[in-house]
């Protein structure tokens, strides 16, 4: 039997998504906790560098993206289905929307607040500054100050 290892840290919501497929297709699996920032040092030599979580461990394979890791148990445990009607393009096609656009966005304008602790998040206090350099290239929070609500 495969045994799939799951790094990921506590409340990483890419990692919940690969969590839920094992729970619809009934898998077990194991559990990696791994920093939610760097230093990774466990993480980046299972990976060839690739510092994101979740990364999904079969064998001596690691799956460093959630879409692939889901495709990758899709795959291997094709029944019950992940698309009762049929369509895996739309549903994956929406899992790219959500990872990407949205996620970001959605990241950008939050960690762009000025306190990102307000309400009832509690994030570490490294966590912000860690994406802010991960996701640079992509956006920049600081520009969002002055749109928020105060």
């Amino acid at each position: 039997m495969t045994q799939f290892i799951r790094h990921h840290y506590d409340d990483a919501p890419f990692a919940e998504k690969v969590c839920s497929v094992f729970g619809i297709k009934q898998l077990a699996w194991r559990s990696v906790i791994q920093p939610s920032a760097m230093p990774k040092p466990n993480l980046l030599p299972l990976t060839g560098g690739y510092r994101r979580t979740p990364v999904l461990e079969i064998g001596a394979d690691s799956f460093c993206d959630t879409q692939l890791s889901v495709a990758e148990i899709a795959r291997r445990q094709p029944l019950p289905t992940l698309f009762p009607d049929a369509n895996p393009g739309l549903g994956y096609a929406l899992g790219s929307w959500a990872h990407g656009p949205y996620a970001v966005g959605t990241v950008a304008i939050y960690l762009g607040a000025d306190d990102p602790y307000a309400g009832d998040l509690s994030l570490p206090q490294h966590f912000p500054d860690d994406r802010k350099k991960l996701w640079l290239t992509q956006f920049d929070t600081d520009p969002l100050k002055p749109r928020l609500a105060g």
